[in-house]
């Protein structure tokens, strides 16, 4: 989920549900976990809404 929202920038719980393959409800409880960690979230509202990171950018390095 970081990584997806780090690497597309805002996303709705649907679309990230969607390319996590589990539903809306898990999305959240990730998001709690997230914040619980230390993420910072922000929600978009309306037509063009979403979730996205603040402050924060996630990177895969690899060895």
């Amino acid at each position: 989920m970081l990584i997806l929202l780090s690497k597309n920038g805002k996303m709705t719980s649907i679309e990230l549900a969607k390319e996590l393959d589990t539903n809306v409800r898990n999305i959240r409880e990730y998001r709690k976990e997230l914040e619980a960690a230390g993420f910072q979230f922000q929600s978009v509202t309306g037509i063009n809404g979403g979730i996205e990171l603040e402050n924060c950018k996630v990177e895969i390095i690899s060895n």
